[in-house]
């Protein structure tokens, strides 16, 4: 295809999926701070114009508490286990809605055993 080939950059205008699928999924990982929620958002935002689509965040941006859980943490108010319990159910929660269950495309913002390894390694107590 060459560069004046009308075709290039075209948005196709049906779902270019030739075959049935169930969800497909895309995991991005990462250190903190790296673009990840950013990069995850412009997915979704691209995807969701041709299928049904749900980013699963990560649990600091699911909701309030997640800054306040991770300084618990750190300041030794809660442990590790309760904190791998806390992260779990915020998957858990996006996992178990609506937009999940309608959705083809799944885009989730660091996989929970990766979260799981960074946050709650060494569990000692």
């Amino acid at each position: 295809m060459t560069s004046n080939s009308p075709q290039l950059n075209k948005v196709p205008t049906q779902q270019p999926y030739p075959y049935p699928f169930r969800k497909q999924h895309i995991f991005l990982g990462g250190s903190i701070a790296t673009g990840k929620s950013t990069l995850g958002s412009a997915i979704y935002n691209y995807v969701s114009n041709y299928t049904e689509a749900v980013f699963i965040r990560e649990y600091i941006d699911y909701n309030h508490s997640g800054e306040e859980m991770l300084k618990k943490l750190f300041n030794n108010i809660i442990t590790n286990f309760e904190f791998q319990k806390y992260i779990l159910q915020c998957y858990e929660d996006q996992l178990n809605s609506l937009d999940y269950e309608e959705a083809d495309f799944v885009i989730w913002d660091r996989h929970p055993i990766e979260s799981l390894e960074i946050f709650c390694h060494n569990e000692k107590r």
